[in-house]
């Protein structure tokens, strides 16, 4: 969620570019997460942990979505 935030410059609606570049953030950062581990005695590497990041990511966006949206129709109520 604070990665969405960050690329969107706040809680603005939710767009394809900033989305995508949090996304590929998110995903990197995860990859290197689990190549530093490797390297730590009683840890290792997994791919279901990258797969946990990536779909806590989608599931970030999807709220991040529903709450701009809300907010969005909320502004246009008013």
């Amino acid at each position: 969620m604070l990665a969405l935030r960050a690329f969107h410059g706040g809680f603005d609606r939710i767009r394809p570019e900033p989305t995508l570049y949090a996304g590929l953030t998110v995903i990197l950062w995860g990859l290197s997460d689990e190549f530093h581990q490797s390297f730590v005695p009683g840890r290792d590497a997994s791919g279901w942990d990258l797969l946990a990041d990536a779909v806590g990511f989608a599931i970030a966006s999807c709220v991040f979505a529903a709450t701009t949206l809300r907010s969005a129709r909320a502004a246009r109520s008013r």
